[in-house]
């Protein structure tokens, strides 16, 4: 009978043990799962981030200018230049919202800008702690001109494209330091939620695109 309770009591013992183990293992599994990867945090270092200025509050918003009828911006080449591959072609904004897929939101996202929609702004992020935290949720209308879009190519879920575009007398609400007549140049990656595409996050260097594609 002490052998047999003493084999019972081994056993037990045994079961406790490889429960804790397992349930230890299932916690580091867990722990894993949501500590970034290198090339994850390689990738955020290039994160485009508003360096919201100190007075941001007490700036003021422009949303009432009409810029469609501010003779110096329509003098702007406003096209939309999308190239993929060896192909440029030039589309108004109306022509590049009909292209569907990544093309129209970005059409779409870079009007929010020229009409001051802080609502739709909003709705083209994914992430919203990334939209609140790096992205103004209030600026002027930004007139916006000389832009380029380039295909860059689709790794797992994400699409990425270089953008590039100037604004015209830039006040800083949206993006500061920006020279008068320089283009920005900024890359971008999307994902398609719902059928929608919506901007995963911006990046100020291809380098991000780099480490997440072929890591660190």
């Amino acid at each position: 009978m002490k052998d047999k309770t003493k084999l019972k009591k081994r056993i037990l013992i045994g079961i406790l043990v490889l429960v804790i183990l397992a349930a230890g293992a299932y916690i580091y599994t867990l722990l894993a799962e949501e500590e970034p990867s290198e090339e994850l945090l390689a990738a955020e270092a290039y994160l485009y981030r508003y360096d919201t200025p100190a007075d941001y509050d007490s700036v003021y918003i422009d949303t009432e200018t009409d810029i469609y009828s501010y003779e110096p911006y329509l003098a702007c080449d406003r096209s939309f230049y999308y190239r993929s591959g060896n192909t440029t072609t030039g589309y108004t904004m109306e022509e590049a919202r009909a292209q569907g897929g990544g093309v129209a939101m970005l059409a779409d996202y870079l009007e929010s800008l020229m009409n001051a929609d802080f609502e739709a702004h909003a709705a083209f992020f994914s992430d919203e702690e990334y939209f609140s935290s790096s992205i103004p949720s209030r600026f002027s209308r930004q007139m916006v001109y000389n832009v380029e879009v380039e295909y860059l190519g689709t790794y797992e879920t994400t699409v990425f494209y270089r953008v590039r575009f100037a604004i015209l007398e830039s006040d800083g609400t949206y993006f500061l330091h920006m020279k008068e007549g320089a283009q920005r140049e900024l890359w971008y990656a999307l994902e398609c939620v719902e059928d929608e595409y919506k901007i995963k996050a911006i990046y100020n260097s291809s380098l991000a695109i780099y480490a997440i594609v072929n890591g660190t």
